[in-house]
């Protein structure tokens, strides 16, 4: 009994010496830096008349300029319809650029008038003239983009995604071997600080279907509402729903024989169309082309518009690149939200294929 008590003080205590050496340096543990951001992203923020850009880099907010404007007088919201009448004429305006373009004349008369009422009407971007034209029925810009209402059932056989027939996908023509191109996605600026989110109204995600199969079964469109936060760490929020030119490996493709996008779809607020190359982060870093989808004149009817590659630009803040950069290598194409927005899309389809 002695020995066996006196080997066990021989022992050696491997607890105690694992203690000595090791315990202390694991009770300190290493410390985790608090992510603060996601590199290559971009924010801004406003102060008056000037905005500052910053960029994440090393998780860290990097200053990249600033930029100051003065701001004109407010003489019309942007898109908003208003009329003026003498007693016999009643005029409809439309607010583009700031500036109040004659949309329609109706009279009362019973002499001969000649209206120009229509169911086309064209905007563009603020760095645009828009002159109307009495003797057409449109109001047109030097680019010739038109936005038409749609009468009746929307039809789109030809385009590469149409909600009519059923389509869950956007067929592409193009696919990187993974058969995930053209289906839908939503993204959001969490990452960023945001808290901006989707109302997809049909559904999320049932376990089998996405939110876009659901929405096109039910309302033969993908249906949603856009809620955009401002606040926090987000100067200015945003959203995304896209699709994936050839698939989930972001690989890009030549784009540049569809001359443009065709759109149908209905909305009450302004929204982007953004062309995404691949390696964004470091080709534009993620100063990508955009094209602005104007508010329609009627927020309650679809509309059609041809937007050719010309119509897309970037912003100024990232790195700059030829279009041509981009529609020959474009890995994904997005509807980006700025605005709190309730939108239908009916159709997207190659230039001119969407009637």
């Amino acid at each position: 009994m002695l020995l066996s008590v006196a080997a066990m003080w021989g022992c050696t205590d491997y607890v105690s010496q694992w203690d000595d050496k090791y315990a202390a340096a694991f009770a300190g543990g290493t410390p985790v830096q608090e992510q603060v951001c996601v590199d290559g992203t971009q924010t801004s923020v406003r102060e008056g008349d000037c905005t500052t850009y910053f960029i994440c880099s090393n998780n860290e907010w990097a200053q990249l300029n600033t930029a100051c404007d003065a701001q004109p007088q407010r003489m019309c919201e942007e898109g908003a319809i208003t009329t003026s009448s003498d007693g016999v004429c009643t005029i409809s305006f439309i607010c583009t650029n700031n500036t109040a373009v004659p949309l329609s004349t109706s009279c009362t008369s019973t002499s001969p008038v000649t209206t120009t009422s229509s169911s086309k009407v064209v905007k563009s971007s603020s760095s645009r003239t828009v002159t109307a034209k009495s003797s057409s029925s449109k109001i047109t810009v030097l680019d010739e983009t038109t936005y038409t209402e749609v009468t009746g059932t929307v039809k789109c056989p030809k385009a590469m995604f149409c909600a009519a027939s059923y389509d869950i996908r956007v067929e592409t023509g193009k696919d990187d071997g993974s058969d995930s191109y053209g289906y839908w996605f939503a993204y959001d600026d969490y990452s960023n600080g945001g808290s901006s989110y989707f109302t997809w109204p049909y559904g999320n995600d049932d376990g089998m279907r996405s939110f876009a199969e659901l929405s096109v079964e039910s309302a033969g469109a993908i249906v949603g509402t856009a809620t955009i936060d401002d606040s926090g760490d987000m100067s200015v929020g945003y959203l995304g729903l896209g699709f994936n030119v050839g698939g989930e490996l972001l690989k890009g493709y030549d784009i540049s024989s569809w001359k443009g996008l065709c759109i149908i779809y209905k909305a009450n607020a302004y929204m982007g169309l953004e062309l995404h190359p691949a390696n964004e982060a470091t080709v534009t870093k993620y100063d990508n082309p955009i094209a602005t989808l104007y508010k329609p004149a009627k927020t309650t009817a679809a509309y059609i518009v041809d937007i050719p590659w010309s119509e897309f630009e970037q912003a100024g803040w990232g790195k700059y690149v030829s279009l041509s950069t981009v529609i020959t290598s474009t890995a994904s194409i997005s509807f980006r939200f700025t605005n709190n927005t309730s939108f239908s899309i009916y159709a997207i389809g190659k230039y001119g294929t969407c009637k």
